[in-house]
């Protein structure tokens, strides 16, 4: 990934398939599901992205975006 044209969205889809393969190699019944908010600057903008990776399981996994850079707002989560 290049540090002068990389997004924000790549980073949550490398982060999602990283997430994959480690839970492929250690996958055991009952493995939690995770959550995580991956929020940043792309290359180049003024404004940040917010993106969503969600992991139910191996193989199965959601990269979506939570936040247009064009909208403002608050977020939170938890358990």
């Amino acid at each position: 990934m290049s540090p002068q044209q990389y997004s924000v969205e790549q980073v949550a889809d490398e982060l999602a398939q990283f997430l994959n393969d480690e839970m492929k190699r250690n996958a055991q019944p009952g493995s939690p599901q995770i959550g995580i908010t991956i929020s940043g600057y792309s290359a180049g903008s003024n404004l940040a992205d917010e993106w969503a990776v969600d992991m139910t399981g191996p193989d199965a996994y959601n990269v979506t975006q939570v936040r247009k850079s064009d909208e403002c707002g608050i977020r939170w989560g938890g358990q």
